[in-house]
Protein backbone atom coordinates (compact mmCIF):
# COMPACT_ATOMS: atom_id res chain seq x y z
CA UNK A 1 0.00 0.00 0.00
CA UNK A 2 1.07 3.55 -0.55
CA UNK A 3 1.70 5.86 2.38
CA UNK A 4 0.93 9.56 2.24
CA UNK A 5 3.67 11.80 3.60
CA UNK A 6 3.08 13.00 7.13
CA UNK A 7 0.19 10.62 7.68
CA UNK A 8 -0.14 7.10 9.08
CA UNK A 9 -3.03 6.23 6.77
CA UNK A 10 -2.26 3.84 3.93
CA UNK A 11 -4.14 3.75 0.64
CA UNK A 12 -4.03 1.48 -2.37
CA UNK A 13 -5.85 2.59 -5.51
CA UNK A 14 -6.17 0.85 -8.86
CA UNK A 15 -8.53 2.71 -11.21
CA UNK A 16 -11.30 1.13 -13.21
CA UNK A 17 -10.45 0.08 -16.73
CA UNK A 18 -13.06 -1.12 -19.17
CA UNK A 19 -12.75 -4.71 -20.30
CA UNK A 20 -14.85 -7.50 -21.72
CA UNK A 21 -16.61 -8.58 -18.54
CA UNK A 22 -19.61 -10.87 -18.30
CA UNK A 23 -22.50 -9.08 -16.61
CA UNK A 24 -25.50 -11.13 -15.52
CA UNK A 25 -28.50 -8.95 -14.83
CA UNK A 26 -30.83 -10.71 -12.38
CA UNK A 27 -33.67 -8.24 -12.93
CA UNK A 28 -34.55 -5.52 -15.39
CA UNK A 29 -35.28 -3.01 -12.60
CA UNK A 30 -32.25 -0.72 -12.31
CA UNK A 31 -32.42 -0.60 -8.49
CA UNK A 32 -32.09 -4.36 -8.13
CA UNK A 33 -28.88 -6.28 -7.48
CA UNK A 34 -26.59 -7.10 -10.41
CA UNK A 35 -24.35 -10.16 -10.19
CA UNK A 36 -20.90 -9.52 -11.63
CA UNK A 37 -18.23 -12.10 -12.37
CA UNK A 38 -14.70 -10.83 -12.95
CA UNK A 39 -13.44 -13.88 -14.92
CA UNK A 40 -9.95 -13.08 -13.64
CA UNK A 41 -10.00 -9.45 -14.86
CA UNK A 42 -8.54 -6.87 -12.54
CA UNK A 43 -10.91 -3.98 -11.98
CA UNK A 44 -11.32 -1.15 -9.50
CA UNK A 45 -9.67 -1.69 -6.13
CA UNK A 46 -9.48 0.82 -3.28
CA UNK A 47 -8.02 -0.21 0.09
CA UNK A 48 -7.75 2.08 3.14
CA UNK A 49 -6.13 1.37 6.49
CA UNK A 50 -5.45 3.95 9.18
CA UNK A 51 -2.30 3.74 11.27
CA UNK A 52 -4.08 2.99 14.53
CA UNK A 53 -6.11 0.30 12.73
CA UNK A 54 -2.83 -1.51 11.94
CA UNK A 55 -1.98 -1.51 15.66
CA UNK A 56 -5.36 -3.11 16.40
CA UNK A 57 -4.78 -5.74 13.71
CA UNK A 58 -1.43 -6.65 15.26
CA UNK A 59 -2.92 -6.89 18.72
CA UNK A 60 -6.25 -8.63 17.98
CA UNK A 61 -5.39 -10.64 14.87
CA UNK A 62 -6.66 -13.96 16.22
CA UNK A 63 -10.27 -13.31 15.15
CA UNK A 64 -11.29 -11.24 12.15
CA UNK A 65 -14.68 -10.67 10.56
CA UNK A 66 -15.33 -9.60 6.97
CA UNK A 67 -18.57 -7.68 6.47
CA UNK A 68 -19.97 -6.25 3.24
CA UNK A 69 -22.61 -3.65 2.47
CA UNK A 70 -25.41 -4.60 0.12
CA UNK A 71 -28.03 -2.42 -1.56
CA UNK A 72 -27.04 0.66 0.43
CA UNK A 73 -26.09 2.78 -2.56
CA UNK A 74 -27.36 3.18 -6.08
CA UNK A 75 -24.08 1.87 -7.48
CA UNK A 76 -23.32 -1.85 -7.75
CA UNK A 77 -19.92 -1.52 -6.07
CA UNK A 78 -19.48 -3.56 -2.88
CA UNK A 79 -17.87 -1.99 0.18
CA UNK A 80 -16.14 -4.37 2.59
CA UNK A 81 -15.13 -3.91 6.22
CA UNK A 82 -12.52 -6.09 7.88
CA UNK A 83 -13.11 -6.07 11.64
CA UNK A 84 -11.34 -7.50 14.67
CA UNK A 85 -12.97 -8.64 17.89
CA UNK A 86 -11.64 -6.60 20.79
CA UNK A 87 -12.39 -7.20 24.44
CA UNK A 88 -15.54 -5.04 24.21
CA UNK A 89 -16.79 -4.95 20.62
CA UNK A 90 -15.81 -5.30 16.95
CA UNK A 91 -13.75 -2.50 15.40
CA UNK A 92 -13.19 -1.81 11.70
CA UNK A 93 -9.50 -2.09 10.78
CA UNK A 94 -9.60 -2.10 6.95
CA UNK A 95 -12.08 -0.85 4.36
CA UNK A 96 -11.93 -1.80 0.71
CA UNK A 97 -13.98 -1.41 -2.43
CA UNK A 98 -13.81 -3.86 -5.31
CA UNK A 99 -15.53 -3.69 -8.65
CA UNK A 100 -16.38 -7.38 -8.56
CA UNK A 101 -17.70 -9.38 -5.66
CA UNK A 102 -15.88 -12.67 -6.15
CA UNK A 103 -13.26 -14.66 -4.32
CA UNK A 104 -10.34 -13.54 -6.48
CA UNK A 105 -11.01 -9.82 -5.94
CA UNK A 106 -11.56 -10.18 -2.19
CA UNK A 107 -8.40 -12.28 -1.86
CA UNK A 108 -6.44 -9.66 -3.80
CA UNK A 109 -7.64 -6.89 -1.49
CA UNK A 110 -6.71 -8.94 1.57
CA UNK A 111 -3.27 -9.59 0.05
CA UNK A 112 -2.78 -5.83 -0.28
CA UNK A 113 -3.57 -5.48 3.43
CA UNK A 114 -1.05 -8.19 4.36
CA UNK A 115 1.82 -6.51 2.47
Amino acid sequence: MEKRSGDDDQFFFRPYTSSNTNFTDTNTDEDEEVAVNSDGCRGLLVVHQAGWWRCLLERYDSMCLLDATYNTTRYAVPLFFLCVCMNVDYVVIVTFITLYEDTACIAEALDVVCQ
